[in-house]
């Protein structure tokens, strides 16, 4: 946890360096900022400063490995517990659909 205070620290101070005075904010909001990188692909001055003065080929691989054991939890997750319940539901419509259909 103590490395990645650090980033986030690092990350917050070279957002400030690029805060725009006329916008009126005080503290970059890094949360906010990861936020809308990841969900729209738009990474603003101070982020894409800070990603190509920090990311080294070494960091992208393990920041590549670290995605995809994620995105491999998430897909055993989905099969063991999503897919059986969603299994469950789709099974409970079509009893409901029958029965309101007789009645």
């Amino acid at each position: 946890a103590g490395e990645l205070q650090k980033r986030m620290s690092q990350l917050r101070s070279v957002l400030s360096d690029h805060l725009d005075p006329m916008c009126g904010e005080e503290e970059p909001d890094v949360e906010g900022e990861l936020l809308v990188m990841l969900a729209s692909g738009h990474v603003s001055p101070g982020m894409q400063s800070f990603l190509s003065s920090t990311l080294t080929e070494h960091g992208l691989r393990r920041l590549a490995k670290m995605v995809d054991t994620a995105v491999q939890a998430v897909h055993g997750i989905l099969l063991d517990q999503v897919q059986p319940a969603a299994e469950v539901v789709t099974f409970l419509v079509g009893e409901v659909k029958g029965l309101a259909a007789l009645g």
